[in-house]
């Protein structure tokens, strides 16, 4: 039957649904939300779906012929089936009917309309209606079947209004007139087509009156003429007559509209009975506060992600006027590298203790401190201004670091006031991550905090070699200009002054090609010159990547909750796309 098998695609569609809902509860948990309670409630509603049936409630009164209706619908009588008026129910009937292909519960309601009362184990009355409200609430489908003479009595405003809007269950209910046959001719197409017009106007017009339908909703109406037992022959004589059956009691146009309404209510009903819609609702709920709270912190760490992107933009200009002085710098040491030379060139025997004393300092304790002096002076003023300008940098890091500190202060004075469904939403934020960041940047920050450049790139070790060799050098130069006159005029001291001033020359040039190493080296350079910049940058960095995360995690939860809304959607109740029918 193919009811059955709307039901069961139904039934899929509610599990596929379930399964992405889980998988993005679990999102949820990755952020630090407590998600367990709502995974197992969902993993429990998985298993209520898979055990459900497909569940048909009958209402209408006594003698309205509900059983046969339904009877009709299945193609079957089951035994203990009343379906004379005057063996109506004084109790729910179930009906589990065999030889179909999917498992099916039925329930004939007892009278609601009339004035026919129960008690209960004690002794309380109970009206018949009340049993029925949680069976109907679960329902797939509700046939309210009405006779054709008069359908839908105003005795009925209070139940159809409990069923419609109350309940909710217009989307799922098939409004069958029944018993057509006692007022029009089932033979005649046109006489019964004018009949059933009549009496869906008829009822859609009580309909309107009894629950303020609106006009989508009047247009959304299920409303199906039959008879279901002709003339009152009995199911059992029309069975054996199936195709007459069909023709004259239109029962085959009830099965086209209960299977547009199963494609519709399924997935709504299973929703709704496994508290599905429930779970969704809390998420929402939740994801709600969360999200407001980790709104209001996003918005914070977005103002401190800009100010701290503004001060890396410092931090590159700052570099930039760094290797902006190294090119100067290394002009100007070339410059005086150059003067040296040509002086050492020009150098007669009796100028070069001069030269040693005033151009490259010589005592008896040191020898080569006069340049060293001037190559020092040279890199201070060449790095002043960058120094003084990271030096400010520096303190705008503070104030961000300061900033950050009390922005995480607030987070975690704010998880200790908001409601748990905020606090859950805050769960997993940086909040100790940004302050050990802090505390580490802190410590960071002093370690280069007023750093002085003092430029010795040969180290202790080859310093103290440089001073033997210049000893050497100037000895050998006093020596030189110890020796007689006529020496000097000899050949052999004529190499001997310029072999001592290629020396000179070497030793310049491996004082300049020191300092030339490090400015040929952009990284050297940084390290040896402006030390803080490394320093500045993995603070910043490490700043923005903390407070990022934040910003993120908004993104996320906002991505989540596309992700809920699209996992629960439920299937629209009243789309226009139904019309009353049965002709």
């Amino acid at each position: 039957m193919e009811s059955f098998e709307r039901f069961e695609m139904g039934k899929a569609d509610v599990l596929a649904s379930m399964t992405r809902l889980r998988a993005v509860v679990a999102k949820l948990g990755d952020l630090g939300l407590d998600v367990a309670a709502d995974i197992g409630k969902i993993e429990q509603a998985v298993r209520d779906v898979q055990d459900d049936v497909l569940r048909i409630a009958l209402l209408g009164a006594f003698s309205d012929g509900k059983t046969s209706v339904v009877a009709g619908w299945l193609g079957q009588v089951m035994p203990d089936m009343k379906i004379d008026s005057d063996e109506s129910s004084d109790r729910l009937a179930f009906y589990r009917p065999d030889n179909l292909p999917a498992r099916c519960e039925i329930v004939d309601t007892p009278g609601l309309f009339g004035d026919k009362r129960r008690q209960d184990e004690d002794g309380v009355d109970i009206q018949y209606g009340d049993i029925t409200r949680e069976y109907l609430s679960e329902a797939h489908l509700i046939f309210y079947v009405v006779d054709a003479t008069n359908p839908l009595k105003d005795s009925h405003k209070d139940v159809v209004r409990w069923v419609l809007r109350d309940l909710n269950k217009l989307a799922a209910t098939i409004f069958v007139i029944n018993k057509m046959d006692e007022v029009a001719d089932l033979r005649d197409a046109d006489d019964f087509a004018a009949q059933a017009r009549i009496k869906k106007d008829n009822l859609a017009g009580k309909l309107q009156r009894f629950v303020a339908l609106t006009d989508v909703e009047r247009a959304a109406l299920n409303i199906v003429c039959v008879a279901s037992n002709p003339n009152g022959r009995g199911l059992d004589f029309w069975f054996e007559k199936k195709q007459v059956y069909e023709e004259r009691s239109r029962i085959g146009v009830l099965r086209h509209v209960a299977n547009t309404v199963l494609d519709h209510s399924t997935r709504d009903v299973l929703i709704r009975k496994t508290g599905l819609d429930v779970v969704g609702d809390v998420l929402g709920r939740k994801l709600a506060a969360a999200d407001e709270e980790i709104g209001r912190a996003s918005l914070a760490a977005t103002a401190l992600i800009q100010d701290s992107q503004r001060v890396s933009e410092e931090v590159k200009q700052a570099k930039r006027t760094v290797m902006s002085a190294r090119g100067d710098l290394s002009e100007e040491l070339q410059q005086e590298e150059k003067r040296l030379q040509e002086i050492i060139r020009a150098l007669g025997r009796e100028g070069i203790v001069a030269f040693l004393e005033d151009e490259i300092g010589y005592s008896e304790d040191d020898t080569g401190y006069k340049l060293r002096l001037k190559i020092d002076i040279a890199l201070y003023w060449a790095f002043e201004q960058s120094t003084d300008v990271l030096g400010q940098i520096a303190k705008r890091i503070e104030t961000q670091l300061d900033a950050s500190a009390s922005f995480a202060a607030a987070l975690a004075d704010s998880a200790m006031t908001i409601t748990k469904q905020a606090l859950d939403g805050l769960a997993g934020m940086p909040v100790d991550t940004i302050k050990t960041g802090v505390f580490a940047a802190r410590d960071a920050l002093k370690s280069v905090t007023g750093v002085a450049i003092k430029f010795k790139p040969w180290g202790a070790v080859k310093v103290a070699g440089n001073v033997a060799k210049w000893a050497g050098i100037a000895g050998a130069a006093v020596q030189v200009l110890g020796e007689a006159f006529d020496v000097y005029k000899n050949v052999a001291d004529q190499k001997e002054l310029a072999k001592l001033k290629d020396e000179l020359i070497e030793m310049i040039k491996e004082h300049f090609k020191a300092i030339y190493d490090v400015l040929g080296n952009e990284q050297l350079t940084i390290e040896t010159f402006a030390p803080q910049i490394k320093v500045f940058e993995t603070v910043l960095a490490t700043q923005q990547d903390s407070l990022k995360a934040i910003v993120d995690r908004q993104e996320k939860l906002a991505a989540i909750r596309r992700e809920l809304a699209a996992a629960l959607r439920p299937a629209p109740v009243l789309d226009g796309e139904w019309s009353a029918t049965g002709t």
